[in-house]
């Protein structure tokens, strides 16, 4: 069964080249614009990785993160997929529950990597190499 994964952004080309991407390599993709919609989206559904944007209206991707039940935010791994560069932002962003922080512009590759990584099935040798590129 494909893993499903929750992306998070108000810029629709971000949204659908992304999801378009992941979906090429066997993910199922699901959009939110927003916080709010994302919020609604892990009540009702079951996602496997949320990759999550920081600056959008009604709910801010910090406000995601400290909305998010306890256990959810436990087990789903969540990528910050940000603008937001300073260290401050970083260690924000962890405090409040990332598994991991990358910055925009980004690449296709990239992404999958960590896509990969945390969800994908990877044999040891594939994993080490992974861990090395990050």
């Amino acid at each position: 069964m494909p893993k499903k994964i929750l992306i998070v952004d108000d810029e629709p080309d971000i949204r659908f080249t992304l999801g378009i991407f992941l979906e090429s390599k066997g993910f199922v993709a699901v959009a939110a614009e927003n916080g709010k919609a994302a919020l609604e989206r892990l009540a009702t559904e079951n996602f496997d990785l949320m990759i999550l944007d920081l600056l959008m209206p009604l709910v801010d991707g910090m406000g995601v993160l400290r909305s998010m039940d306890p256990e959810l935010k436990a087990k789903l791994p969540t990528i910050v997929l940000t603008a937001k560069t300073q260290d401050e932002d970083v260690l924000q962003g962890y405090a409040s529950g990332a598994t991991y922080y990358m910055t925009k512009p980004f690449s296709n590759e990239s992404i999958l990597n960590v896509v990969n990584y945390f969800i994908g099935d990877l044999d040891t040798d594939k994993r080490m190499e992974i861990e090395r590129a990050l």
